[in-house]
């Protein structure tokens, strides 16, 4: 649903262009950076703005921005000279069918249909700020004996159906696997 009439902001921070305030009283997602957008166009109607202060601007360009990579925002207003990035909760709720449960000091935005957390974030003096992504690597190398053992000891052919990545080692390996099963087997036979 776009809104073609006024919008009202109720910021009453502004903060360097960066960080996303969820916002309860914006009508409609604002930043005032254009390196933030995927694709930007001019709006097709007017879209006026009443900042927090009381000053009233207009919107340049309307748009989809992903603060996160979970987190597509479309019809995004672009607000030239704005130093402040807003999430309309109302919005967001409603174009991306979510939850967002608030505490005191944070708030999670979770899929309504899977519950997956999309995004999350904390409180600081009265405004709630998503936290930005962070990109985390885990390089792991495992043998596909401890997959095995991992996995409570199934058979090959239900192994690879679990961890279907396991088709991909060479025979040999999987032959080593169930050398090194038997031999644990043994080994645990000769303690007892």
């Amino acid at each position: 649903v776009a809104h073609t009439g006024n919008s009202t902001v109720s910021l009453s921070h502004s903060t360097s262009i960066g960080p996303w305030v969820l916002d309860s009283g914006a009508f409609d997602h604002l930043t005032g950076n254009v390196s933030l957008f995927r694709d930007l166009s001019s709006p097709k109607t007017p879209h006026h703005i009443t900042l927090a202060d009381g000053s009233k601007v207009q919107a340049t360009g309307i748009g989809q921005i992903s603060p996160l990579p979970s987190l597509p925002l479309k019809s995004v207003l672009l607000v030239l000279g704005c130093s402040f990035n807003l999430i309309s909760i109302s919005k967001l709720t409603w174009s991306l069918n979510c939850v967002i449960t608030f505490t005191s000091n944070s708030f999670l935005i979770q899929d309504r249909s899977t519950g997956q957390t999309i995004g999350a974030g904390s409180e600081s003096h009265g405004l709630y700020y998503l936290q930005p992504s962070t990109s985390t690597i885990c390089a792991s190398i495992e043998s596909p004996g401890l997959i095995h053992r991992r996995l409570g000891h199934p058979s090959l052919n239900k192994l690879k159906k679990m961890v279907p990545h396991l088709s991909r080692f060479h025979p040999g390996q999987n032959l080593t696997m169930a050398q090194q099963a038997n031999a644990t087997i043994k080994n645990w036979a000769t303690i007892q």
